[in-house]
């Protein structure tokens, strides 16, 4: 999976950069994915830490739903752990797009291939993957020197989980009316 994901990101899948500008994060394309998106992507970072005390940023994968996106659910999907990343979850479990077994036996222009996912959540959901707490995918803490210094408690995970929600809504306003579930 990682070998997967590195290479996505080595591809351009992932938005870079620490700014959570809504436009900056939207997706258009997707290196390895044959076609049009079902519905549209944001991948980007919005900054957590003033709660916790530890300065970071959350890394997020939000895809719209591929039915009503105004009046759908919100889902958070947090994978389990600690420290699994969420795009586990986009990429093998129920996410838009998937991983298969031709994901690297047969890549486009040699980035691997991911496939539309015929089950996936978003067909009645607007699903945010969130890569928590920090230090978990591409997640990070900015004044952390080495991946040990980044630490995390329970405590600064709900903080900070909570401070991305307030932060992602307020870069995603149309969502914050929609019914709204937590799940991994």
């Amino acid at each position: 999976m990682n070998a997967i994901v590195s290479s996505l990101v080595v591809g351009g899948l992932l938005a870079s950069g620490v700014s959570a500008a809504k436009d900056a994060d939207k997706m258009t394309t997707l290196p390895g994915y044959a076609g049009d998106l079902k519905s549209t992507h944001y991948s980007g970072y919005i900054p957590t830490g003033s709660l916790s005390g530890v300065a970071g940023q959350l890394h997020y994968w939000f895809i719209e739903s591929e039915n009503d996106p105004s009046s759908d659910p919100v889902v958070l999907w947090l994978n389990g752990g600690p420290g699994s990343s969420s795009l586990i979850g986009l990429l093998t479990e129920n996410g838009q797009i998937a991983t298969n077994d031709q994901s690297l036996t047969e890549p486009i222009d040699g980035v691997p291939q991911v496939f539309y996912n015929p089950y996936t959540w978003s067909t009645k959901a607007n699903m945010i993957y969130l890569e928590s707490p920090k230090g978990v995918g591409f997640s990070y803490c900015t004044d952390a020197k080495s991946s040990s210094e980044c630490v995390n408690t329970d405590e600064s995970t709900a903080q900070d989980a909570y401070e991305f929600l307030v932060n992602f809504f307020n870069e995603f306003p149309e969502y914050k009316s929609n019914k709204f579930y937590i799940t991994g």
